[in-house]
């Protein structure tokens, strides 16, 4: 008599084979998630980084009671834009280019780093006069012009990862 209730062999590699299956796609939709997830952390730095740094410059624009830009000279890969006696800008430091700020526009090495970027050719920050202060363009700032608005746009790549951020600052006179 044939006992009906055993697996054969073939029924036993089969069930083997799916289950081997299964696994395997739960460990390629694991791994992908974790990607995606540090993909994301990474950007949520980046930004968190950018928007802290403009934050941080809008703030000292608005109370400031003198607003203009200097030619960044030496180290420095941008115009300064000088809030008072403070400054902001790129600063060149070493194989990395940084976001600083000066609580003494002339004593760098007292610079604060807001956040840093591996490769000088990929971040860029730009001062501009918005349009109600010069009709409708967009010119570059006159270095020495006093401000009574600033537009900062800072743009580049950091960590492979693009950015774009511009905002136009009032000061509050």
């Amino acid at each position: 008599m044939r006992n009906t209730k055993a697996y054969t062999l073939v029924e036993m590699l089969i069930s083997l084979v799916l289950g081997a299956i299964l696994v395997l796609s739960m460990g390629a939709i694991s791994s992908i998630s974790n990607n995606s997830y540090r993909k994301v952390m990474a950007q949520a730095q980046v930004f968190n980084d950018i928007h802290y740094g403009i934050k941080f410059l809008q703030s000292h624009v608005r109370k400031a009671s003198a607003l203009y830009t200097e030619t960044g000279n030496g180290s420095w890969v941008s115009q300064k834009l000088i809030v008072d006696h403070e400054a902001f800008g790129l600063f060149q430091n070493g194989a990395q280019v940084d976001f600083v700020y000066l609580p003494d526009k002339d004593d760098e090495n007292q610079r604060e780093i807001i956040f840093s970027v591996s490769s000088p050719g990929n971040v860029t920050l730009d001062f501009y006069k918005p349009p109600a202060v010069v009709g409708g363009a967009w010119p570059d700032v006159v270095v020495g012009d006093e401000l009574e608005a600033i537009k900062a746009q800072l743009q580049g790549h950091k960590d492979r990862i693009p950015f774009d951020a511009a905002t136009i600052i009032m000061r509050r006179i």
